[in-house]
C-alpha cells in the first residue's frame, strides 16, 4: 500500500484553506473594478467587510472539520489499543487514512497478532482458571451447607472466605463478610480475647468464646493455617447456648440487608455485583404495564458466575400487548402458571441479598421494582442497594462512543449477545459489559464504588433523573 505521509495530508489541507476562497476574492475584486464600486468608498467598504467576515466564516469552518478528522482517527487509535491491552485482546484497528496514522495503528495490530501467537499457553491458563472455579464452587457449595460457621482470615485481618452460617451467626444485617477486617465483624468488647487467641494460638488451635449476632454465646476455634507462613487462620464458629441453627441460614426472604456505607470506599472489582434485566408488558413505568420476566446474573471478583443466575417469567395479572410479546417473545400462555411478583420480587431481594445491582438503563426496570416493592411494604430495591447503570458508565469510559445502547457497547467490547431482547440474554450481556467497563475505569482514576456513583450521577439525563437515585 502506497502511504500518503501525514505532512502532505497538512499540505494540501493548508492549499485547500487558501486557494478557493483566494481565487473568489480574485474574482469578486475583477467584478467589482468592472462595475467601478471603486468609485464609492462606501459600497467598498461595505463590501470588503462582508467579504472580510465570510473569509473567516469559511476558515474557522475548514479548520475545525481538518482538526475534528485527525483528532476523531487519533481517539479511535487509543480507544482500540485500550481494548486490545486490556478487556478485548481480539480486537484489532480498522483505520483507512492513507498516511502514518494508518501505519501507526497497522502496527498496533501486528503487535496484537504477534501477542495471540501464544494459544498454548492461553489455553492452560484458561484451562487452569476453570479447574480453579470448578473447585471453588464445589468448596463453596459444601461450605454452604453446612451449619457450622466457617471463616478463612488471611495475614492483614481481612476475611477471604466465609460461608452463610458465619454471617448469620456474627452479622446477619450487615453486608458480605468478604473482605471487611476481623475487628470489624466481632463485638468490640470481643475482640480483645479473640486477638489474644489469635496470638496466642502459635501451630495449635484455640477455644474462646464471644456474643452472636443473636445474643446467644459462640463458641469460637481459632486453627493457624501454619503452612501459608502469612499468619493466615481458620476461624470454626458454632453456637454454644442455642439449638443448632436452622439449616439455611439467610434472612427472611422479604428483607434485604442495607448496603454498609463502607463498602463504597472498597474497589469495584472486589465487590459482589448482580447485573439484572426485565421485560414488561409495555413501557409506561407509571401506568398498567408491569414485568413479565426478570433476570439476573452475579458477578463476583471481576468473573460473571453464569451457573449462578436468578432466571423467572412473571405473571403480570393481565394481557400481554402482541407488540411487546413480539419484541421479547414472552406470551400470555408461556406466564399463565407463573408466579407474580409477590412471589418473585421477594426471591429476587434474596439473591440479591448484599450485592451492588447493575444493568444497561436500569432505572427502567428499578422503577417497575421498587412501586411493586412499595406495594408488598418492601423497602424500594434502590434504597437497600447502590445502583449502577453501565449505559453511564460507558460514558464516564469514552464520552464520544457513537451508539452507546447494549448492542453497540457489547459489539464494540467484543461481545456476543445470545438472546437478546430475553431478560436473561440481555443480563449475561450486561454482565460482561460491566466487566470490561470496571477494568477500563479504573484506568481513569475511578476505582472504588463511591467513585463510580458520584462520577456517574451527574450523567443522568433529566428523563430518568426523575426516578429512583443511588
Amino acid at each position: 500500500m502506497r502511504v500518503t505521509s501525514l505532512s502532505r495530508r497538512i499540505v494540501q489541507g493548508v492549499l485547500l484553506l487558501f486557494l478557493p476562497p483566494t481565487a473568489v476574492a480574485a474574482g469578486v475584486l475583477v467584478l467589482l473594478y468592472a462595475l467601478r464600486v471603486h468609485e464609492h468608498p462606501a459600497a467598498l467598504l461595505v463590501t470588503l467587510l462582508l467579504g472580510g467576515v465570510a473569509m473567516i466564516l469559511y476558515l474557522g469552518f475548514m479548520i475545525h472539520g481538518m482538526a475534528e478528522s485527525l483528532v476523531a482517527t487519533l481517539r479511535e487509535i487509543r480507544f482500540g489499543a485500550e481494548l486490545i491491552a486490556t478487556v478485548d485482546p481480539t480486537h484489532r484497528l480498522a483505520v483507512q487514512t492513507g498516511d502514518e496514522l494508518e501505519s501507526l495503528a497497522d502496527a498496533i495490530n501486528r503487535m496484537a497478532d504477534r501477542l495471540a501467537e501464544v494459544p498454548a499457553l492461553a489455553a492452560d491458563v484458561a484451562c487452569a482458571v476453570r479447574d480453579l472455579e470448578s473447585e471453588r464452587d464445589k468448596l463453596e457449595a459444601v461450605l454452604g451447607a453446612v451449619s457450622t460457621g466457617i471463616l478463612v482470615v488471611a495475614g492483614d485481618g481481612r476475611v477471604s472466605l466465609a460461608n452463610p452460617a458465619a454471617h448469620y451467626l456474627l452479622d446477619r444485617r450487615g453486608p458480605s463478610l468478604l473482605g471487611r477486617n476481623l475487628g470489624e465483624v466481632v463485638r468490640e468488647a470481643d475482640w480483645p480475647r479473640l486477638r489474644d487467641a489469635l496470638r496466642e494460638a502459635g501451630g495449635v488451635p484455640r477455644l474462646t468464646t464471644m456474643e452472636g449476632a443473636s445474643g446467644g454465646a459462640v463458641q469460637a476455634v481459632v486453627t493457624p493455617l501454619a503452612p501459608t507462613g502469612d499468619h493466615a487462620f481458620v476461624l470454626t464458629l458454632h453456637e454454644v447456648s442455642q439449638p443448632a441453627i436452622h439449616s439455611d441460614p439467610v434472612c427472611d426472604m422479604g428483607s434485604a440487608h442495607r448496603s454498609d456505607p463502607r463498602d463504597r470506599d472498597r474497589r469495584l472489582a472486589e465487590l459482589d455485583c448482580v447485573v439484572l434485566d426485565g421485560e414488561t408488558t409495555g413501557f409506561d413505568r407509571d401506568g398498567q404495564d408491569r414485568i413479565v420476566s426478570l433476570a439476573a446474573v452475579r458477578v463476583r471478583r471481576g468473573v460473571v458466575r453464569r451457573q449462578e443466575v436468578f432466571d423467572t417469567l412473571v405473571n403480570p395479572g393481565r394481557a400481554i400487548p402482541p407488540s411487546s410479546a413480539a419484541y421479547h417473545g414472552v406470551t400470555d400462555e408461556m406466564v399463565a402458571k407463573a408466579p407474580h411478583l409477590d412471589v418473585v420480587l421477594p426471591a429476587f431481594l434474596r439473591f440479591a441479598d448484599g450485592a451492588v445491582l447493575a444493568g444497561h438503563e436500569v432505572w427502567f426496570d428499578l422503577h417497575f421494582l421498587s412501586r411493586e416493592s412499595r406495594r408488598l411494604g418492601l423497602a424500594p430495591v434502590d434504597t437497600t442497594h447502590p445502583v449502577l447503570d453501565t449505559a453511564l458508565l460507558a460514558k464516564l469510559v469514552e464520552p464520544h462512543l457513537a451508539d452507546q445502547g447494549l448492542d453497540g457497547l457489547a459489539h464494540r467490547l467484543g461481545i456476543s449477545i445470545e438472546n437478546r431482547h430475553s431478560a436473561l440474554g440481555d443480563a449475561l450481556a450486561t454482565a460482561e459489559v460491566y466487566v470490561r467497563l470496571v477494568a477500563l475505569l479504573a484506568s481513569r482514576g475511578v476505582v472504588t464504588l463511591r467513585q463510580a456513583l458520584e462520577a456517574s450521577a451527574g450523567l443522568r439525563p433529566a428523563k430518568i433523573s426523575e426516578g429512583p437515585t443511588p
